[in-house]
């Protein structure tokens, strides 16, 4: 996975604008070939799997915005952008909290 980028510094509004930009065709790329060989079985309560892999611009993006804090906000955006997921398993109906303390 490729690091975060400073790209650029600006003050506006008596803010600092702190700009990074991430290259993340590499991920998406290991997510799609993830897609096409991941065994699609999801039974069992005994068996993670990891549902998505996504680039810590876009988490962090996610975790400012409320998203990563609600498992059935971060499934419904994961479905609005399956490019980040690594099955093709439907989460955003019936999300049911994953454990802590969740909205």
């Amino acid at each position: 996975m490729s690091d975060l980028v400073l790209t650029g510094v600006r003050n506006v509004d008596e803010k600092v604008i702190i700009q990074h930009t991430q290259d993340i065709s590499a991920v998406l790329e290991a997510n799609h070939e993830t897609r096409k060989h991941t065994d699609e079985i999801w039974g069992g309560r005994q068996t993670i799997k990891p549902a998505a892999t996504i680039d810590l611009a876009t988490y962090l993006n996610l975790q400012r915005s409320g998203i990563m804090d609600d498992p059935q906000l971060f499934f419904q955006w994961l479905e609005r952008n399956p490019q980040y997921k690594v099955v093709n398993k439907t989460f955003a109906r019936n999300v049911q909290s994953f454990g802590g303390n969740h909205k």
